[in-house]
């Protein structure tokens, strides 16, 4: 019975080296990204930026997939069924995988057992803006305003339990202010309500609102960034004006199927280094008033870990459920 362990030993080596090869060939294929939101806003520009840059590195294409709804659940639970070869990987968000499990404990996924983070591709602050007509001219006139006038404001988002309710809601617990939510289908239909001036206020990513502060359309007051925006360099940021609690900015990254071989994470991660070194990359994001990123597979995991646990403290203090 002696030869069996050795028999044993080379049929280990043998599907150790048939592993080594495949994951040297990675990818051999195109690469799927999911984006769990529609084309046109702030998380499918970061995620075809980099898509189109990855790809050069890689040496293959990365074919973007928009799967929208439910607040990006519906593109994130298709992320974590699909199959861990690598060849699927998925856009995070503070929306999809911190707020919406937080408000809807009965998703269907889980935003940290069913995932392998990868890194965080950007961070875009939120901003607070007024239509001009409104009369506060900086923060602290509009913050005055509103502790002057409980409940008389409304401030439009893109839907309850989006990255702009949950600032509002974190603004309004940090200050004691009170204001009231306008929830709509989407940034681009509540910018529109606050353009026309049927509501006076907008919390919104600051991507989707640049081209409306370049025209004047919008006021900044304040935004959630850990230094001030070149875009934007006369907004201070909560943590200047003492709301450190709404002061973190909205996070966008990678994450593969919970199961997909560590060999791979890290070819996609050190693709994700490589595409940040391009200036168009660079200068696309800051122009639209995003900051890239390059974090660690365990950096990153910690930032969702983290944005999830304070998102279920902020939910449970306002008595916040998804409609």
């Amino acid at each position: 019975m002696r030869p069996l362990p050795s028999l044993l030993f080379l049929a280990f080596v043998s599907l150790s080296s048939a592993g080594t090869a495949w994951a040297q060939d990675y990818p051999a294929r195109a690469i799927r990204l999911i984006i769990p939101f529609p084309p046109g806003g702030t998380t499918d520009m970061i995620g075809r930026t980099f898509a189109d840059e990855m790809g050069k590195v890689l040496g293959q294409a990365v074919v973007v997939e928009n799967k929208g709804g439910a607040s990006g659940a519906i593109g994130a639970e298709a992320i974590a069924k699909a199959a861990p070869d690598g060849y699927t990987i998925g856009l995070s968000s503070a929306s999809g995988f911190a707020i919406h499990p937080a408000c809807n404990p009965k998703v269907s996924y889980h935003p940290i057992q069913d995932f392998a983070p990868i890194t965080r591709l950007a961070s875009s602050p939120h901003v607070i803006l007024v239509n001009p007509g409104f009369p506060a001219k900086n923060y602290q006139e509009f913050l005055a305003m509103i502790q002057a006038h409980p409940e008389k404001y409304e401030y439009a988002t893109s839907g309850t339990c989006g990255s702009g309710h949950m600032l509002g809601e974190q603004f309004k617990l940090s200050t004691g202010v009170s204001m009231m939510h306008v929830p709509y289908r989407g940034a681009g239909p509540a910018a529109n309500d606050v353009l026309a001036g049927h509501v006076p206020i907008l919390i919104d990513a600051l991507p989707s609102a640049t081209a409306h502060i370049k025209d004047g359309k919008l006021r900044p007051i304040v935004l959630a960034s850990a230094n001030r925006v070149a875009s934007v360099p006369d907004v201070p940021t909560f943590g200047e004006v003492g709301v450190n609690e709404a002061n973190e900015a909205g996070w966008y990254g990678l994450v593969a199927p919970a199961g997909t071989p560590d060999q791979m994470v890290q070819t996609i991660y050190r693709a994700v280094l490589k595409a940040i070194e391009s200036p168009a990359l660079q200068e696309r994001l800051r122009a639209a008033g995003a900051m890239p990123g390059g974090t660690t597979p365990s950096e990153h995991a910690a930032e969702i870990s983290k944005s999830f646990e304070r998102m279920k403290v902020l939910v449970k203090a306002k008595n916040i459920t998804q409609n």
